[in-house]
């Protein structure tokens, strides 16, 4: 069955905790989370993986994944996101975005060293939502870019240290990705609204 805009948006709602969705609690953190790898024999670190991560607050972050599988550095990137999420926005529930089902697929099973982020899958506080990538969907789309831009300075860092343009990365990213949102360009329907830390960070 194929729901309408509002069916879809209904039963979003309905899956919120109660207090959110009733104004006694706060607002939700939206985050999505993308990987990058690449095989290239061109590059200077042959299968480099990278994670990338962006939030409807303004905030993000990437860095180097080890050597696994593609579903595996999809799944570390969710779970580096969410941390780092969790620990920056302590008590507001969080909606994940995923452009990869298996890694959705990891993440739904209970894995250890995550205990935190398992009962709030469980107690619905971490809320999850798959998108299809390369969609319009300004977060996914920031995440892809922050994901594949961190891995493209690491491979070519020639030992130099690389955490400046990786700073001035992350900047960039977020600062359009706020102004995509604050425009309201956005397929999964997160919109900013003047006055929130991701409208001050954009004018910061």
């Amino acid at each position: 069955m194929t729901l309408t805009g509002d069916e879809r948006l209904c039963r979003d709602i309905a899956e919120f905790p109660w207090a959110v969705v009733s104004g006694i609690g706060p607002a939700p953190v939206t985050v999505c989370s993308d990987a990058s790898w690449s095989t290239s024999r061109s590059a200077s670190r042959v299968g480099e993986k990278c994670f990338g991560w962006v939030t409807d607050t303004g905030d993000a972050g990437s860095g180097r994944l080890p050597h696994c599988p593609s579903s595996r550095a999809e799944y570390q990137g969710i779970v580096k996101a969410l941390t780092a999420v969790v620990r920056r926005h302590p008590g507001r529930p969080v909606v994940l975005l995923c452009d990869s089902r298996p890694a959705l697929a990891l993440l739904r099973r209970q894995g250890t060293g995550r205990e935190d982020l398992d009962r709030r899958l469980i107690d619905g506080s971490i809320r999850t939502r798959w998108v299809k990538g390369h969609s319009g969907v300004a977060l996914n789309d920031a995440a892809d870019r922050l994901c594949l831009g961190t891995r493209r300075i690491l491979e070519w860092s020639d030992g130099a240290d690389p955490e400046s343009r990786l700073a001035e990365l992350r900047a960039t990213v977020t600062g359009e990705l706020a102004a995509r949102l604050l425009a309201g360009d956005d397929a999964a329907g997160v919109t900013l609204t003047p006055g929130t830390d991701a409208e001050q960070a954009l004018a910061g």
